[in-house]
């Protein structure tokens, strides 16, 4: 394997490390299995991220899907590390008792880096357009109004995308920022108290007045109403992009679904479409900013919540920054539809119109993406 993998028993002896794992962490193969992981990784404070993923795993049993941490080598190199866990199950002991931790990891160093400097690129041009744009629309007010002139209409509309772009860039670049400041994975958001519930209905109401004009049944259903430990800001921000995006990949005659439950310590809100779904290739990609599976082209010219409208791209960026910096966890699971694997195969746009399915249960089961946000749980108002 080219990934790293450590495996540590439940009293902290590292009892297996491969070739690439000795590598990336510059670790004597011989030596390293005859010590704990405090005698391997404690001396260093940097690694303190790190090896409280490992004692949360040992001594609490817990798992992490997906955080990136930074590692500091005995040669003092730091290196950033993508570290994954999961419970090591031993078919000698009782069924589903946990046996030990399996980790998991890449040397992310390199695509970091590059990150970095990406971010320096968004930033310089957030700054960039927000002086001309104010100029420019300026100038468009001093030549009339749009709905007297079909060419300034357009530009106006035009214009706003783009100063929706400069915003979220903004946006995007204060909150990276502020988890640089923090550290990701700490809290650098004021958490609160969240009650669910109310807030997701009333973003289920702004959405249905925004996309009235789409055949799209959009419904919510909660097990409880569970408070979690978050901002409402960057709540409503993540819920929202995903209930959007999720209008915008399902045809007309479908549906979305949002649904809450516990999942051990845990509240998951979980947005779910009956799209097209997504290709694994593009699954990749899709939490990189400015990605779009097809032209940009196909995308600019159709209004918000419309079906396949795409967007800017920034969306599912804004909702990884966020993640990182007031600590959720996002997942993604994506069943392509099974009428058109391709990317360049084209959905109809409507149940009625499709040749293939006749009905929304028979395009929710061709296909259809569901995103999970994981929330600590708080105790109730």
């Amino acid at each position: 394997m080219s990934d790293g993998v450590l495996v540590f028993d439940l009293t902290g002896h590292l009892v297996f490390v491969n070739d690439a794992a000795c590598t990336s962490m510059l670790l004597d193969k011989a030596r390293a299995t005859d010590g704990t992981y405090a005698d391997l990784f404690m001396s260093d404070q940097e690694n303190d991220a790190f090896n409280d993923i490992l004692l949360s795993g040992i001594q609490d049993g817990k798992v992490h899907l997906y955080r990136e941490v930074s590692f500091r080598r005995p040669d003092g190199r730091e290196v950033e590390l993508a570290v994954t866990t999961s419970i090591l199950k031993d078919a000698a002991e009782q069924k589903g008792k946990a046996g030990g931790i399996v980790m998991v990891f890449k040397d992310i160093t390199q695509s970091k880096a590059l990150d970095r400097a990406r971010g320096r690129v968004i930033d310089h041009l957030s700054h960039e357009l927000k002086t001309p744009l104010a100029i420019v629309s300026a100038t468009i007010k001093s030549l009339g109004k749009g709905e007297d002139n079909p060419r300034i209409q357009r530009i106006e509309q035009n214009l706003k995308r783009l100063k929706e772009i400069q915003q979220e860039v903004e946006d995007i670049v204060r909150r990276a920022d502020e988890g640089r400041r923090g550290g990701y994975g700490l809290k650098t958001a004021k958490p609160e108290c969240l009650r669910l519930g109310s807030l997701t209905n009333e973003i289920v109401k702004e959405t249905r007045e925004s996309s009235a004009h789409r055949n799209v049944m959009l419904l919510a259903d909660a097990e409880g109403d569970f408070s979690v430990q978050i901002d409402e800001d960057a709540f409503r921000k993540a819920l929202t992009a995903l209930v959007k995006n999720a209008v915008e990949a399902t045809p007309d005659g479908g549906r979305v679904d949002i649904s809450f439950r516990l999942r051990e310590d845990r509240v998951e809100v979980a947005v779910k479409d009956s799209g097209v779904g997504i290709t694994e290739e593009s699954l990749r990609e899709v939490f990189g900013g400015f990605y779009h599976a097809r032209e940009t082209d196909l995308y600019s010219t159709k209004k918000p919540f419309d079906f396949d409208a795409g967007g800017k791209g920034l969306d599912l960026l804004r909702l990884k920054v966020l993640s990182q910096t007031c600590d959720f966890d996002i997942e993604c699971e994506s069943t392509r539809c099974r009428f058109m694997p391709g990317e360049d195969a084209v959905c109809p746009g409507s149940i009625d119109r499709c040749s293939h399915v006749t009905s929304t249960g028979e395009c929710i089961s061709a296909g259809g993406t569901t995103f999970k946000l994981l929330f600590k749980k708080a105790a109730k108002l």
